[in-house]
């Protein structure tokens, strides 16, 4: 079993976290792995070393009456090569641009799309 994201995983998260970024620093995030491995890209791997790969796929929400949450994800989620400083920036801008989007909306809701694959070797 192989368990992935789907390219819209998140979306809301990745918008807002981008735009922090941007706007703290004036530059996009470096790439992710899971770009390269997700629920559109992933199949054609796991088929190279099992003959059965069924997808699974799931979909829900987060919604969050708070922005605390949002905050912990940055921490897990901000890119690696920035600098300790940098990190600091961003964080507070995405802090600010939660902010907004709780007061707008009263909570902050983000899809969630994964995926499971399942394989077997086959007779």
């Amino acid at each position: 079993m192989a368990v992935t994201n789907a390219p819209d995983h998140m979306a809301e998260y990745e918008e807002v976290a981008t735009k922090a970024l941007r706007s703290a620093l004036g530059r996009e995030p470096e790439p992710d792995i899971a770009v390269r491995f997700d629920l559109d890209t992933g199949e054609p791997y796991v088929r190279r070393h099992f003959k059965d790969v069924e997808a699974r796929e799931w979909r829900g929400w987060m919604v969050l009456p708070e922005i605390e949450p949002l905050l912990f994800l940055w921490d897990s989620w901000r890119p690696e090569s920035l600098a300790k400083a940098e990190a600091g920036l961003a964080r507070a801008e995405l802090e600010r641009l939660a902010e907004e989007w709780l007061r707008r909306d009263g909570e902050i809701r983000i899809s969630r799309h994964g995926c499971a694959f399942v394989a077997t070797k086959g007779a």
